[in-house]
């Protein structure tokens, strides 16, 4: 745009200076200032033209170097997308790894589950059975850990509810009780023997949960009842079992004279 004003002007005074020849020889001198403006309009035409061309020329550098950095952004933006790519390829094969990993997991846990329990109505519990007919090594463990839990040793708690003293053999060792006196004795599990003096020996189990068996030594109800001024019993000491008492019945001080009997309590 400057440049065509600096043409224009320069034109005008080209074609300005033959029609000033032909007029007459008459000195103007308001000629040479418009001269002289015309001539500073141009510097100063040429000088902000210059002004332009050098900012355009700055102007362009730094576009094309605006240029470059954004090119060089989308460069670095389209390898990153492709790392991103890359990385959710990767994801989805670790994923489906993991899934199959999952999947074969819970089919061996669900063929451990039907190896090892069954139903029963609305529950599953161990199948010990189906373990102990197909494994070895399951019996095995099975009869370390039964042999483990279970107690060798047991207590019997023998109790006199006469108020006379007894002897007593329990495995064929004697012990003395006194008028309702208590007398724990440790035995082992399983078979225990127990017999009043003059008395057949009586056999009794102890075994788990309990690993105690209590038992009561009591007067004997003679055969035929006989009111007498005092309680007399007759017969044979004799072991009975009979079912526990909810409430023991005490015998207080009374002398009991006759027989005696060990029950089971």
């Amino acid at each position: 745009m400057y440049s065509r004003m600096a043409v224009a002007a320069l034109t005008a005074v080209s074609f300005a200076a033959p029609v000033i020849a032909q007029q007459p020889t008459a000195y103007d001198k308001t000629q040479d200032g418009r001269i002289d403006d015309i001539a500073r309009q141009v510097a100063a035409l040429t000088t902000r033209m210059t002004t332009a061309e050098n900012n355009i020329a700055s102007n362009k550098s730094e576009l094309e170097q605006k240029l470059e950095n954004l090119a060089g952004t989308v460069q670095t933006l389209r390898d990153a997308v492709a790392d991103q790519k890359t990385s959710i390829g990767q994801l989805n094969s670790n994923v489906n790894a993991v899934e199959a990993r999952i999947k074969s997991q819970l089919d061996l846990h669900e063929q451990i589950l039907k190896d090892v329990s069954v139903k029963d109505g609305g529950h599953y519990v161990p199948n010990v059975s189906s373990a102990m007919s197909s494994s070895d090594k399951f019996r095995q463990d099975m009869d370390s850990a039964v042999h483990k839990s279970l107690k060798t040793g047991g207590t019997l708690l023998l109790i006199n509810k006469t108020a006379m003293a007894q002897w007593v053999d329990i495995n064929r060792t004697r012990y003395f009780l006194r008028p309702g006196e208590q007398l724990p004795v440790a035995v082992n599990v399983g078979t225990v023997t127990t017999q009043l003096l003059g008395e057949e020996m009586q056999t009794w189990t102890i075994t788990a949960p309990a690993y105690q068996l209590s038992l009561d030594i009591v007067p004997k109800p003679a055969p035929t009842p006989t009111v007498v001024a005092s309680p007399v019993y007759f017969g044979t000491p004799r072991y009975i079992s009979p079912p526990l008492a909810e409430t023991p019945v005490s015998l207080g001080s009374s002398y009991y004279s006759g027989s005696v009997e060990v029950a089971y309590r």
